[in-house]
């Protein structure tokens, strides 16, 4: 088994009033995204993400254009993982 180095990020997401569930449905089917949660305070919802390298997790934090989305912050993990899968 290889190891392979992954870099993550949460991404801390602001929707619209009533599209929580709708919003964290779409959000998990995006390839990369780990998990997905409704949350409460500033945000709305907070979703993981992994990608190969920066350009790939950027790639795909910036890939999906969801409707009811308002605005997004993204805080990169500081520092690799490594996974066996």
């Amino acid at each position: 088994m290889s190891d392979k180095r992954k870099i993550g990020a949460y991404v801390l997401i602001k929707i619209a009033p009533g599209k929580s569930r709708l919003i964290v449905e779409k959000i998990s089917k995006v390839e990369g995204v780990k998990t997905a949660h409704p949350v409460t305070g500033m945000f709305d919802i907070i979703a993981f993400v992994e990608g190969a390298d920066i350009n790939n997790l950027t790639g795909i934090v910036r890939s999906k254009t969801i409707d009811g989305v308002l605005r997004t912050h993204t805080a990169i993990v500081g520092e690799l993982m490594t996974t066996g899968d």
